[in-house]
């Protein structure tokens, strides 16, 4: 069982998604079922994938997504959009590294991907609010 603050912010996550995809635009719509995707195939790979192989689905799925939210961010071209790009790939960096030095992921792992996903979440609800403004 997750401990609550990562309840917190899957919750948060998944609230922000869901905005997104009721109230945004097409880029918001987009970037949150993105993120919303991401979320579910990360939990999943966490609890059903072998604990050796977790962090290497991890890395792929963080690749991935900001291959994806590059696609949006180049169709769009919204400010909190190449935000959130840039999480993405410090996210898909912060993996990176710990796969690489064969690091278990300690305190500065989950304060650096807590932080992480909270900024990517933040860009998302500040997009959905400007572009609910635009309409």
């Amino acid at each position: 069982m997750p401990d609550p603050i990562s309840l917190l912010i899957i919750a948060l996550s998944v609230g922000a998604c869901l905005f997104a995809l009721i109230r945004g635009g097409p880029a918001e719509r987009l970037a949150g079922g993105v993120i919303l995707a991401s979320l579910v195939v990360s939990l999943l790979s966490n609890w059903l994938a072998p604990r050796d192989l977790a962090p290497t689905i991890s890395l792929a799925g963080d690749g991935i997504v900001a291959l994806a939210i590059l696609f949006v961010t180049l169709s769009y071209g919204k400010a909190w959009l190449g935000a959130a790009m840039l999480l993405f790939a410090g996210q898909f960096a912060l993996h990176a590294f710990y796969l690489v030095t064969g690091r278990a992921p300690d305190l500065l792992h989950a304060m650096v991907n807590n932080f992480n996903i909270i900024a990517i979440i933040i860009c998302l609800v500040i997009g959905t609010l400007a572009a609910r403004r635009e309409a």
